[in-house]
């Protein structure tokens, strides 16, 4: 028996979590979740940002609140290009 593969119109797909680093691979993945949106309805989209932890040597002597708030801006420039893209859609 063949495998029978699920389209997104057969599945009542209502919240999806995109996962944010700032590569041009999590930017397409927005820009699809734009699309299927526009084709088959809204859906609740819950943008994460994913960081890889610092390593030691990268962070020596700093103070966790600059670590922190260094991860926050990183995380906020990995953000940007996919929620203005969500904003303009």
């Amino acid at each position: 028996e063949a495998r029978r593969l699920i389209s997104a119109m057969e599945v009542d797909m209502r919240s999806v979590l995109l996962p944010v680093d700032g590569s041009k691979h999590a930017f397409a993945a927005a820009m699809y979740l734009i699309e299927f949106v526009k084709t088959h309805g809204p859906i609740d989209i819950h943008v994460v940002n994913i960081e890889p932890e610092p390593l030691q040597w990268q962070t020596h002597g700093l103070e966790q609140e600059v670590i922190e708030a260094q991860l926050l801006s990183r995380g906020t420039l990995a953000m940007k290009p996919v929620m203005d893209a969500f904003s303009q859609a």
